[in-house]
C-alpha cells in the first residue's frame, strides 16, 4: 500500500514540475508580431501615392478636413 501511495505522489509532482516548466516556457516564447513603420502625407497627388505603393507603403487611412486638405495614412513593416 505504501509503494502505491509514493507512486501517485511522484506522479503528482512530475505532474506540478511538468507545469511549472511549460508555463516558463510560454512566457519565455511569446510572440512580439510584426514591427511597423508609419508615415503621414498631404494633398498628395495619385502619381505620389503609387511612388508610395512601389516602395512598400500600404495606406491604412484617409482624412478630409473642414478646409479640404486631403490627408493620408501609411504604414509598412521594417
Amino acid at each position: 500500500m505504501k509503494s502505491r501511495a509514493t507512486i501517485v505522489l511522484l506522479g503528482g509532482i512530475l505532474m506540478l514540475l511538468f507545469a511549472i516548466g511549460w508555463t516558463t516556457y510560454s512566457q519565455k516564447s511569446s510572440y512580439a508580431g510584426p514591427k511597423w513603420e508609419y508615415k503621414y502625407g498631404e494633398n498628395l497627388s495619385d502619381e505620389e501615392i503609387n511612388q508610395m505603393g512601389a516602395s512598400g507603403w500600404e495606406m491604412v487611412g484617409f482624412s478630409i478636413d473642414s478646409s479640404t486638405n486631403k490627408h493620408f495614412y501609411f504604414k509598412r513593416s521594417k
